[in-house]
């Protein structure tokens, strides 16, 4: 019956692994541990007064005065520790007062290999977190007690805090109720129940559920955080952020839309004072047409049909598209350019050691990189090239240029 004792080891092991984190996703629950202004690895020890363990069906139950442990976290989501367990004896039944101890232990004395564990949410909706120990299952301690052998295997859960704030000093309990382990499940990545049940053996008996119960103190070598975040809290935050974001696109619409408004109303300004003076000048030019003799009216029409032809021609050039180009540099054999386009169409670039690259652009700002020619940048000589930039918009076409050093 003292084979419960078993699960006494394993609760030690809890302990240890209170510093192991588990892996999240943006959508999952964050649980793990950090290190403010330090890095892995990161050395614990652990102490506890008695320990109990108990096993399905017996009457005989373990029990150690006290425990010790040390370990190592080694990684963000992984810690090894073992410990040693003293004055172990068993309570209870006819087999009551063996003494029990581990092989090569001292007497009274029970004690564990590496124990590893994982940092879970035993519940999310009450903020409760717990170190899954031995998770991989497998037999995490063997020991005997008057002779006769004893194994534990199987996961098992151990509450511990505090959580989302920083310390040195944290709190590992193991609690049964009866020989049941409590709690015995805890959530997954997904929020999904698992199971974590222990189990025990003394001489050739069959395993059977076994429940240990102590609190032990963890000391850390640097102050740690257990950083805690449910995935309801995540999604919050998720929420916030796409509102914001959503109120962010609508503002940038509604610019975009007086932006344009603006311009139509410019635009529709322009080409009527242009017809005003259009037919200001007609009106002129009938006028002196007809006061002046023939030839006059002639040549005053002439004039006029010039200037309004010239006055076409303001306009047309006034209409051009624009083309600016805000920022040019070499880097790693590329031209890059960044250019500002007033309206839609082509892009062409053009010179010396570049290949021709031409592409259709939206209104607005563009990044553009042009492959230099091997041949262009042979022997590290940084020759000065000459660069044509086009922007063809229709029928209208405005172009720039700019010298580089290739």
């Amino acid at each position: 019956m003292w084979g419960k004792q078993v699960g006494i080891m394993a609760l030690a092991a809890a302990v240890g692994s209170l510093l192991m984190p588990a892996a999240a996703t943006a959508t999952s629950p964050v649980l793990e541990f950090v290190v403010p202004g330090s890095h892995l690895p990161v050395s614990f020890t652990t102490e506890s007064g008695p320990v109990r363990a108990q096993m399905e069906g017996f009457g005989t139950l373990v029990h150690c005065e006290s425990s010790r442990g040390e370990g190592e976290v080694t990684g963000p989501r992984s810690t090894v520790s073992h410990y040693q367990f003293s004055t172990c004896i068993t309570e209870g039944g006819v087999d009551a007062g063996a003494e029990c101890h581990s092989t090569g232990a001292n007497p009274g004395e029970i004690t564990t290999g590496p124990i590893e564990a994982e940092l879970v949410f035993v519940s999310q909706s009450k903020d409760e977190v717990g170190m899954l120990l031995n998770p991989h299952g497998g037999t995490y301690i063997t020991f005997e007690c008057g002779g006769e052998p004893a194994e534990g295997i199987g996961a098992f859960i151990a509450s511990v805090g505090p959580i989302d704030k920083q310390a040195t000093s944290f709190t590992a309990t193991l609690s049964q109720s009866g020989s049941v382990q409590t709690p015995d499940q805890y959530e997954n990545a997904n929020g999904e129940q698992q199971s974590a049940i222990p189990e025990g053996k003394r001489g050739t008996d069959p395993f059977a559920k076994t429940a240990v119960e102590m609190t032990a103190a963890v000391h850390t070598s640097v102050p740690l955080e257990i950083k805690a975040i449910t995935a309801q809290e995540i999604e919050a935050e998720q929420q916030e952020a796409a509102r914001a974001h959503e109120q962010q696109l609508e503002e940038e619409r509604e610019a975009k839309k007086l932006e344009q408004e603006q311009a139509a109303k410019k635009l529709e300004e322009e080409q009527a004072a242009d017809k005003h003076q259009e037919e200001a000048t007609a009106q002129a030019a009938a006028t002196a047409a007809k006061r002046l003799g023939e030839e006059e009216a002639a040549q005053a029409t002439a004039a006029a049909a010039k200037k309004q032809q010239e006055q076409e021609a303001a306009a047309a050039h006034a209409k051009l598209p624009t083309l600016m180009i805000v920022r040019a540099t070499v880097h790693d054999g590329e031209l890059r350019l960044t250019l500002r386009t007033s309206a839609a169409g082509v892009v062409s670039v053009s010179g010396p050691g570049l290949g021709k690259t031409s592409k259709s652009l939206a209104a607005g700002l563009h990044d553009l990189r042009v492959a230099i020619a091997a041949s262009a940048r042979a022997g590290g000589h940084h020759r000065a090239a000459k660069v044509t930039i086009r922007l063809r918009v229709a029928s209208a076409t405005v172009s720039r240029a700019l010298t580089v050093r290739l």
